[in-house]
């Protein structure tokens, strides 16, 4: 079953309450480093300093903002992406009262995070084992495979999020998953209310949108570029000996300038972000918007895009990609929610 609203944040928010009305528990498990909207139970550990996190096993509970109530700080637990071990032992400590895990399957706020092999199945082992519903944040996701990261991974998860990529751009979110839990949200009992929701404009263009747009045959052309770009990163970076590492999937990617993989928050931190910012704005100089502005953003090949517009990017990183290598300006991480 599925229910409309308008914004991501309204769709992350509207699953957690789903999913504690369902199983009756107030405490939410979310991972380091995954944004998940505006709201306050998800506004806890999105970009927190190293100074502030603690124990990388265990973060600390860190607000993105203030206003923050610390009651709802507290019923927000915090695991490190990738280990399974850590979220075992977190979970072993919270799981009865974990009344929903949320996860991005690919984070999208540190980069392009890939799962480690195993991980996503070990969450959807721990949700069942502990009775808690499973979120997949799909706000991101949704637009970068043909059936999103479910259909990707084949695995399900028990509510998912989908946010304005399936209304072609237009404010339109949805939050889809089991009937079992769905059916609980009725006047009176579990909220889902907003003028907006369900809008006919929203509505239409979701439909033009999955119809005639995101085809599947559409869909596979431009991850077809999304390979073809992230094939000639990599064959650039090794000709120039950039210190950089490439990740990607479906219609988008991201480059790190990195030593080492980044499979998480914490490895993210070890970018070297003044090389980013050199990277984007000499890219920008050349006529291409290389990714998302923001050293924490990807970039995203989409229906409009053809293969000469690639051939374009990589033209001017050929020309970049020499000088980042010598740039040694130095930039923070900003915390930018």
């Amino acid at each position: 079953m599925v229910k409309f609203s308008t914004t991501g944040t309204e769709a992350t928010m509207y699953a957690i309450r789903f999913a504690r009305a369902f199983t009756g528990r107030d405490k939410l498990l979310k991972f380091e480093g995954c944004f998940h909207g505006g709201h306050d139970a998800v506004l806890v550990n999105v970009k927190p300093a190293r100074a502030k996190s603690g124990d990388p096993k265990r973060p600390n509970q860190v607000p993105a903002s203030l206003g923050i109530p610390r009651s709802v700080v507290q019923n927000t637990v915090v695991a490190p992406f990738n280990d399974i071990e850590a979220l075992d032992c977190i979970m072993r400590k919270h799981g009865d009262e974990v009344g929903a895990i949320i996860l991005e399957p690919i984070p999208m706020n540190m980069g392009y995070v890939q799962p480690t092999p195993g991980f996503i199945e070990a969450v959807r082992r721990t949700a069942d084992n502990y009775s808690s519903v499973l979120i997949f944040d799909e706000i991101k996701t949704c637009g970068k495979f043909y059936g999103g990261a479910q259909d990707h991974f084949k695995i399900k998860a028990d509510l998912i999020t989908m946010g304005k990529a399936i209304g072609g751009g237009l404010p339109i979110s949805a939050i889809g998953g089991r009937k079992q839990i769905m059916e609980t949200v009725v006047p009176g009992l579990v909220s889902h209310a907003g003028t907006f929701n369900s809008n006919p404009l929203s509505v239409t263009a979701g439909i033009v949108t999955l119809t005639e747009i995101l085809t599947k045959n559409r869909m596979y052309e431009i991850t077809a570029c999304s390979e073809k770009l992230a094939k000639a990163y990599n064959e650039i970076i090794e000709d120039v000996n950039l210190i950089a590492k490439v990740t990607w999937g479906g219609t988008s990617g991201a480059v790190a300038f990195t030593g080492h993989d980044v499979v998480n928050w914490r490895t993210f931190q070890d970018c070297d972000i003044g090389k980013w910012y050199a990277y984007c704005f000499a890219m920008m100089n050349r006529g291409v918007i290389p990714a998302g502005p923001s050293p924490d953003e990807q970039w995203t090949v989409s229906a409009q895009h053809e293969p000469e517009d690639i051939d374009a990017h990589v033209e001017a990183f050929k020309e970049v990609a020499p000088y980042v290598r010598k740039c040694e300006n130095k930039a923070p991480i900003v915390e930018a929610i």
